[in-house]
């Protein structure tokens, strides 16, 4: 019994560590601000490095993919709409971002295919994890948070 726990707690330190050690990297994703779906995106950036989305419903995100090269330059995303209407939109950003950048970038498309780029790091300066970019206004004020005054 006792090599049968000693080996539990072993795999679990290692799982954890391992877990732990894993490399920073960038991630990518496609927000829909529209009212409209959006059958289906893709982002290419000056390189050509190519990332596809399918079908993202209206006030959806698309999952996050990792980043597989540097992204720079222009960055063109091709938008297919619901009903088959294609549009092209670029956009450019100020830096390129690099694939082990620890963070997150979302292309946020809104109506008439207005696009905004929004670069959003795992953690901030003083090494918090950041809050999801998406929660509601209400949480903030929430009874539950432990250390809030009732």
């Amino acid at each position: 019994m006792k090599i049968f726990i000693t080996m539990s707690l072993t795999c679990m330190c290692l799982l954890l560590d391992g877990c732990r050690t894993l490399p920073a990297g960038c991630r990518i994703s496609v927000s829909n601000a529209g009212l409209a779906a959006l059958a289906a995106v893709r982002v290419r950036d000056a390189a050509g490095t190519t990332y596809a989305f399918g079908a993202i419903p209206p006030n959806g995100i698309g999952p996050y993919v990792p980043a597989q090269a540097d992204l720079q330059g222009p960055v063109t995303l091709e938008i297919t709409a619901a009903d088959g209407a294609t549009a092209t939109q670029v956009v450019n950003l100020e830096r390129p971002v690099r694939r082990t950048f620890d963070g997150r970038v979302v292309f946020e498309v809104a109506a008439e295919h207005r696009v905004r780029v929004f670069i959003l790091p795992a953690t901030n300066a003083s090494g918090e994890r950041e809050l999801p970019w998406n929660l509601p206004p209400a949480w903030e004020s929430a009874p539950s948070i432990p250390g809030l005054p009732r």
